[in-house]
This record gives C-alpha cells, structure tokens and sequence, in this order.
C-alpha cells in the first residue's frame, strides 16, 4: 500500500481546513510516489532453504519497471542495512535484482524476485531474525 493512500481527505473543520490538508496529502503522495511500500517489519526464518516470500514486499509487475528497497537486518549477533535494486526488463518482462549491496555482518539473507514481483529469500543456519525495509517503486510509460 502506498505510504499516504490510507490518510484519508478531509472536510473542513474548526482547525484544520480540507484544502490545506489535501495539499498537503498530494504533495506526500507525490514525493514518496504512488508505488512506495511504507516501512515494514518481517521475521526471517533461521534456516530457510526454499524460497519464502517476504511478506509485505511485492511490486506491481505490470505497472512498475523498478524498486528500490532499503533494508536492515538483525539476526542474533549479526546486524547489516542495504538497499536492493530490482528492475523489470523491457525485452521480456522479466524482473532481476541487479544490486544487493549491504554494509555490516554478513546476514546469511539471499534475495530474490519472482516474475510477478513478489521478493523471496532464504537464509543461512545463524539464527531467525528481524527485517525492516521500505521500497519505492517507478514507472516510466513506454
């Protein structure tokens, strides 16, 4: 869901006008984009040797041509934030993450991207952990 879409319009009252607000509103839907993933807390299993989803982390495939995640990790004593980079290829419509790069522990947390956007993972044995990330996603019309 994009960040600002769940705040709702607002009808004149005694403190706050309906059309400073609304502005306001726009201009927050438009800064963060219409494809934002508000941050977002996922548990990663210890282990997980089959692709998982990452729950809360998709792009609409036919609407967006890349996303960007920022993310942090923390698993047991490991800790590490970095940014994934996913783009869907205009030949073939084929999503591909084509950065992961992370500063800190290694995580032992690969990432993937399925064909209808959706972000997978699986982990090392280290330990179950804890992922914040947010996304930002564009589209550019062809």
């Amino acid at each position: 869901m994009p960040a600002f879409d769940n705040w709702p319009a607002r009808a004149n009252g005694d403190r706050v006008t309906a059309s400073w607000w609304n502005v306001i509103r726009t201009w927050a839907m438009g800064y963060v984009g219409q494809g934002a993933i508000s941050e977002t807390q996922f548990t990663i299993a210890n282990n997980q040797s089959s692709a998982a989803s990452v729950t809360g982390l998709s792009v609409a495939a036919a609407s967006y041509h890349s996303i960007f995640v920022e993310y942090h990790i923390v698993r047991g004593a490991v800790s590490a934030s970095g940014q994934l980079v996913a783009i869907r290829r205009v030949a073939n419509s084929l999503w591909e993450i084509v950065s992961d790069e992370y500063y800190g522990d290694s995580h032992g947390v690969t990432f993937a991207i399925d064909d209808t956007g959706q972000f997978t993972y699986t982990s090392t044995n280290a330990a179950a952990g804890t992922m914040r990330f947010r996304a930002r996603s564009f589209n550019v019309a062809t």
